[in-house]
């Protein structure tokens, strides 16, 4: 499955030396390219270190939209945080905005750029939509009740905010990154205080920055502990009709929705990696045939986010007991709107400014508030170090069909068999290099997946998203 926004940047060289700079970003994707755009607007030398290439991860895969409307978020963060801390959420989301507006315009960047509005519908109440125009409004986001006319749906009402946006994110990201100092294909191994080590050479650096969606580095920070990733589908459809906005639905189970030229982006059916009840891909192209009856599927992929404990993304230091490490994560599906905020947060933190949000610091933590879900989570990682999937007896696994996979129990270990269209079984080991849960198999995206903190990985083992680095070894048994 390949997302609909394609690459046309060239290549870049990976490390193959020892090099220095002021502040090496780890990761290339929007988070990480974003930040060292903005700090090379400030003078800051800036390194890249990306392990595979520029966007290739949830940037390239996300549905492009820039808004500071993220759902019934406003509501929410007033409780959790109070008015103050909330208004900072409010207040990032809209600067990140004028900030896209900013670098489009200045850079001439042809990436599909569209000012419109961001509308979100419900189709049982419209008790929930008032609550959150109420507490938008507190926080000066100029939220407005409207109808949701265009849907193909029945509705019972929709909250609007104008002068929103949406682009390519890929054809963006590529285009800012265009006179950066970005090594691809380079994967971190470790770092060692002001040394960030490659497989081809080392960056020396003051201050370090982890983009990577999930953080690596599980000791100290135990980010893994305090999020956890979920993915969505989505579809594009041909000859679906036309929208005058982005929608997204406030129930859960619900959709999302954006005009895109000639296309319509429909997205939904979010799951947690390595779930393996359900068809995700299914239940979403039953959806839109329903809805869509004259369209026709012209791509299809799916998108992978970090949701923290709180709602609110973790920027800032990466831990006290590691000086000069920061860290960009959690966006919650919201990534464009999110990379641009972190970008913003970390030139100022790295150029000797204070925070200028601290809704976001990494460190924060609101007992009694965040310790049901911090048990939630615990819960469902602890269920990850089952197995993901009954074991089949080897025998069975030698009589898989071609497209088909399975986890055999051999000799004490576990492994995951792959028999590809040619009938040639690739087997690994059915256990994340991560922390060891047990991995699941997605058939639509032909990967193994960890249920406990996300990490991917294709039927040879390599890593697909992380947070783990190693890839699965392979075995040659079956």
């Amino acid at each position: 499955m390949e997302a609909l926004w394609k690459r046309t940047g060239r290549p870049r060289e990976r490390l193959e030396t020892n090099i220095n700079t002021d502040v090496v970003v780890i990761g290339g994707g929007l988070a990480g390219i974003l930040t060292a755009r903005l700090l090379k607007e400030r003078g800051v030398a800036c390194v890249v270190l990306e392990r595979d290439r520029v966007g290739s991860g949830s940037s390239g895969k996300a549905t492009g939209k820039i808004t500071a409307q993220h759902g019934w978020k406003y509501r929410a963060l007033i409780d959790c945080f109070g008015e103050d801390r909330a208004g900072q959420y409010a207040d990032a989301a809209m600067r990140a905005i004028g900030e896209y507006d900013r670098l489009i315009r200045q850079g001439h960047i042809d990436c599909g750029y569209d000012r419109l509005p961001a509308l979100l519908y419900s189709r049982d109440s419209i008790d929930r939509l008032e609550a959150e125009r109420e507490a938008a409004n507190a926080l000066r986001i100029p939220m407005e009740m409207t109808t949701a006319d265009d849907l193909p749906f029945p509705t019972a009402g929709a909250l609007r905010l104008l002068q929103q946006a949406q682009i390519d994110p890929l054809r963006f990201v590529e285009a800012i990154a265009d006179d950066l100092t970005v090594y691809e294909y380079t994967p971190v191994l470790a770092i060692d205080g002001k040394i960030v080590r490659t497989d081809g050479g080392c960056v020396t650096a003051d201050r370090v920055v982890v983009a990577t969606r999930f953080p690596f580095i599980d000791a100290p920070g135990y980010y893994f502990a305090r999020m956890h990733q979920e993915r969505s589908c989505l579809l594009a459809l041909q000859n679906a009709g036309t929208l005058g906005g982005m929608y997204y639905g406030i129930e859960d189970g619900e959709w999302t929705l954006r005009p895109c030229g000639d296309l319509l982006l429909f997205g939904g059916s979010s799951h947690r990696p390595g779930e393996t009840e359900g068809d995700p891909f299914g239940a979403l192209r039953a959806a839109a045939a329903r809805l869509f009856p004259q369209a026709r599927e012209v791509a299809a992929w799916a998108a992978e986010d970090c949701v923290t404990l709180d709602g609110a993304p973790y920027i800032g230091a990466y831990s006290p007991s590691l000086p000069g490490v920061y860290v960009a994560t959690g966006f919650g599906k919201w990534g464009l709107t999110g990379s641009m905020t972190a970008a913003l947060c970390l030139q100022a933190l790295l150029t000797g400014e204070a925070h200028p949000y601290p809704v976001f610091d990494p460190h924060r933590f609101h007992l009694p508030g965040d310790l049901p879900d911090l048990l939630s989570q615990s819960v469902h990682a602890v269920c990850g170090y089952v197995d993901g999937a009954v074991s089949m007896p080897q025998g069975a696994a030698n009589a898989l069909s071609p497209g088909e996979a399975g986890i055999v129990t051999l000799d004490g270990r576990t492994l995951g068999v792959y028999r590809d269209q040619n009938g040639h079984p690739h087997t690994v080991s059915a256990r994340c290099t991560h922390l060891g849960c047990g991995l699941s198999w997605n058939g639509d995206e032909q990967s193994w997946d960890c249920p406990c903190h996300g990490s991917r990985f294709d039927v040879d083992g390599r890593v697909l998203d992380g947070p783990a680095q190693a890839p699965l070894p392979r075995d040659h048994t079956p």
